[in-house]
């Protein structure tokens, strides 16, 4: 019996592979060439600034968390608050180049160069090569890309697994590949690790298996499906066992989502960022805050998973006492989004621009409305595509769904811009497609389509009052003043002062300035007019309190440390603070009460304690004295004044 015929199909070999694939190799080649020049000129261009040096917000809890798992603190001892993947690249680039945030640049711009290269990939899977350059190009020269690729931030990385995740994608438009949809989905698992909103990727991404490759047998979508969600669970899983192992919740993320939601849904949310407790927006103190809120209003002990529950449900509470409240405010966010307004969270796009050149020149020229016009013209033009660009569409909708439930920064929609810079790639090869051929109806119709994106996205929605690069400056200046680094700091606040004049932070940071370098009155002064404008900033009326006592204005002092008290009754050093200056007044009673309260706020205030035994022994109640002056000399035993007093209440006893 003769042989069958079979199709022979050669097997090339790596030289005529990569021929076969050159001009795409080149083209990755020449945008990643490309990315990785302007970030690294911009890098560059800061390298005299002082916002290369300094962790502000997030930036400081990731650099501290990070030195902690480098020091040998792998596994931790809480759930995770905040995204974990992030500090734990930190903690390896420490663990292998040493604690150098120069390194850590470097590694960060190559992965953000590499995303952009990645992106030529996925231009060309679901479009064309072409459109894959150019979509790469728009990425190595946003500059919103370029800003985040140097933060101290977690931005870069999910970007990078997100365009890893698309490029994953692309080689499943034609055929199911099992082995690369676990790939995917462990892009994905690992983005998720960075945005925590990521996670509505996996609902996307399954129904388009489902219904994209509907011809196919259901058990092939089935395993293709599985496959994906495999790849997810192998990343996410672990988090999961070491959420419950060292906090009895199981996560698998983060345990922040109710206190988020809160923060974009709450009673007098506006869409953006606003701190559980006034004043106290750093990123360190939100997870204090959020517990300590919510364990005194229920009176007891929280697990994270319970803490998460009450805001979750407080947040429910507010929606359902206002659901038109609430329509409003999604359809605010919902726009906030789409706004080519730069929302920043610590660090904001503006202020870097301020320190570089190559910035400033690209976002004043590319910003995000311009970026939307193409795209626009972009999905326009594609329309007949639907069905190979359905995953995109579904991904990049999803992706603002989930920001819009919570609330909205610049960095939340980074993830997105890959998909956007796609569009807007196939809408600029459109337009010049059809300028060439001279189909001006079709010209006219995308540019009509895009200028209507245009302007719809730049109608405001966010305050005029928000001014991005004054909050930042005032962020550089505190973090410098904490740093003793007094006459930057200045400079600093005065320039977020000449953005925005009324700006709380930059005043008050003017004044914490002004006391340390001993011009009191000068401080007063600013600080009147803080707490005249913000009559609920606790510390503004502390340190007001305590210019006004350098100054000699004793019944001013007593007004604003009484004020802080009363809205802070847990200060111990404005408890302690109020009583000194009670007892100018001769209200020793009421100063004992005070001096009391911080005791019991602060049982180590060996200052509190030793006020208290004067006191008391002034007041003849030896006993009570001995007690706190013994205190005073078990934290302190070289105290000369405690030793003192305590032998004189000793005498004092042995005479009654």
């Amino acid at each position: 019996m003769p042989k069958r015929n079979r199709l022979f199909v050669p097997k090339l070999s790596m030289k005529q592979t990569l021929q076969t694939n050159k001009p795409f190799i080149m083209a990755m080649l020449l945008v990643f060439g490309l990315a990785l020049a302007s970030r690294t000129i911009y890098v560059h261009q800061l390298t005299d600034s002082p916002l290369l040096i300094v962790h502000m917000g997030d930036a400081k809890v990731f650099d501290e968390w990070a030195q902690e798992i480098a020091g040998g603190d792998w596994l931790g001892s809480e759930t995770f608050y905040q995204a974990p993947l992030y500090p734990y690249f930190l903690a390896t680039c420490f663990t292998v180049f040493g604690y150098d945030y120069d390194m850590v640049r470097i590694v960060q711009i190559i992965i953000g160069s590499l995303s952009c290269a990645l992106l030529v990939m996925i231009g060309r899977q679901f479009a064309s090569l072409r459109v894959g350059v150019i979509a790469g190009m728009i990425l190595a020269l946003y500059p919103t890309a370029i800003f985040f690729d140097a933060l101290v931030q977690k931005s870069v990385l999910s970007m990078f697994l997100m365009c890893v995740y698309l490029a994953c994608m692309g080689y499943n438009l034609h055929r199911l590949r099992p082995r690369i949809l676990i790939l995917a989905g462990g892009a994905l698992g690992l983005a998720c690790l960075t945005r925590e909103n990521l996670l509505v990727v996996l609902v996307i991404t399954i129904v388009w298996l489902c219904i994209y490759f509907r011809p196919q047998a259901w058990r092939r979508r089935m395993l293709a499906s599985l496959s994906f969600v495999l790849g997810m669970v192998i990343v996410l899983a672990p988090v999961g066992v070491r959420n419950w192992y060292v906090g009895s919740s199981i996560l698998l993320t983060t345990s922040n989502v109710g206190p988020n939601f809160y923060i974009g849904n709450g009673d007098g949310a506006t869409g953006m960022y606003r701190a559980l407790r006034p004043y106290r927006g750093d990123a360190e103190y939100e997870r204090l805050d959020a517990r300590e809120i919510a364990e005194d209003q229920t009176g007891k002990s929280l697990t994270d998973t319970e803490v998460n529950r009450y805001w979750l449900s407080r947040t429910w509470q507010d929606i359902a006492s206002s659901p038109s409240r609430w329509a409003g405010l999604l359809v605010r966010k919902w726009r906030m989004f789409w706004s080519p307004t730069e929302i920043a969270d610590t660090e904001s796009l503006e202020a870097y621009a301020d320190a570089s050149g190559l910035l400033h020149a690209l976002h004043t020229a590319f910003r995000f409305d311009v970026l939307l016009f193409f795209a626009a013209a972009g999905v326009w033009a594609s329309r007949r595509d639907w069905r190979r660009h359905a995953l995109l569409y579904g991904n990049v909708l999803a992706i603002a769904v989930s920001i819009t439930l919570f609330f909205v920064f610049s960095r939340f929609r980074h993830p997105s811009l890959p998909i956007v810079a796609i569009f807007s790639a196939v809408g600029i090869a459109n337009l010049v497609d059809c300028a060439v051929s001279r189909k001006f109806v079709s010209f006219l119709i995308a540019i009509s389509i895009g200028l209507g994106t245009f302007f719809v996205a730049r109608i405001g929605v966010v305050p005029e009052s928000y001014v991005p690069a004054a909050y930042t400056f005032a962020n550089v200046g505190e973090t410098l003043t904490k740093a003793g680094r007094l006459d930057e700091a200045l400079v600093y606040h005065q320039k977020a002062l000449a953005l925005s004049p009324n700006l709380t932070q930059a005043n008050f940071g003017m004044a914490v300035i002004e006391g340390q370098r001993g011009q009191y009155a000068v401080a007063a002064e600013i600080l009147k007019n803080v707490v005249r404008s913000n009559p609920g900033h606790v510390d503004a009326h502390y340190l007001l309190g305590l210019a006004s006592v350098k100054t000699g204005d004793m019944t001013l002092a007593l007004e604003e440390y009484q004020a802080a008290v009363r809205l802070k009754p847990d200060h111990a050093n404005a408890q302690n603070n109020l009583a000194t200056v009670l007892l100018h007044f001769d209200q020793t009673e009421d100063a004992i009460e005070h001096l009391r309260q911080a005791v019991d706020l602060q049982p180590d205030d060996v200052r509190a304690r030793f006020n208290l035994g004067i006191l008391y022994y002034r007041q003849g109640k030896m006993g009570l004295a001995l007690e706190q002056i013994e205190q005073v000399l078990a934290l302190s035993p070289d105290d000369s004044g405690a030793r003192q007093l305590y032998e004189d209440i000793l005498a004092a006893k042995n005479h009654e």
